[in-house]
């Protein structure tokens, strides 16, 4: 089973400085539309359009997704 996320974590996009998406250098970062922003300026939970993977040494985003479920883990 070992071998098997190996092989994943292998195929991954990776940055310039060579780290993928779950290293703890990249960050998950969310774009809100404007909307989005009102609605948690009022205290309404706010679902972000689109989160980006961005490395913090060299800032080259690696991956991005508007998926509803990965939007959801990052309210």
């Amino acid at each position: 089973m070992q071998e098997e996320v190996a092989i994943e974590v292998s195929q991954l996009k990776t940055c310039r400085c060579g780290y993928h998406k779950h290293d703890y250098h990249i960050i998950p970062r969310c774009r809100y539309t404007w909307f989005g922003l009102l609605r948690m300026l009022m205290g309404v939970t706010a679902y972000p359009e689109e989160v980006y993977y961005q490395c913090e040494k060299c800032e080259e985003v690696i991956d991005r997704t508007t998926d509803i479920e990965v939007r959801r883990l990052h309210v």
